[in-house]
This record gives C-alpha cells, sequence and structure tokens, in this order.
C-alpha cells in the first residue's frame, strides 16, 4: 500500500467513525433528556422525596 492508498483509507475510517460517535452522542442526549424527564415525574408525583 503506497501513502495515496493509506491516506484514502484513512479518510473514509475517519468519516465511519465520526459518523458513529454523532449517532452515540445523539442516543447519550436522547437518554439523558428522558432520565431527567422522568425523574421530574417522579419529584412531581412524591415531592417529600429529595435528591
Amino acid at each position: 500500500m503506497d501513502k495515496e492508498k493509506a491516506e484514502a483509507h484513512w479518510e473514509y475510517t475517519e468519516g465511519l467513525i465520526r459518523l458513529m460517535f454523532e449517532m452515540m452522542l445523539e442516543l447519550m442526549k436522547y437518554q439523558s433528556i428522558a432520565c431527567l424527564l422522568h425523574g421530574a415525574k417522579h419529584e412531581r408525583e412524591n415531592p417529600q422525596v429529595k435528591e
């Protein structure tokens, strides 16, 4: 493999890694928001319980 092919391979691989990272970040965002909303629901239902 020459340098040009190695760089082209890395550019392709880098794109896939970035896509997977962005998808993982979106999932983490969704899970974080869902957890916060779920906790807020419990606080409304039972206001005596504190963190």
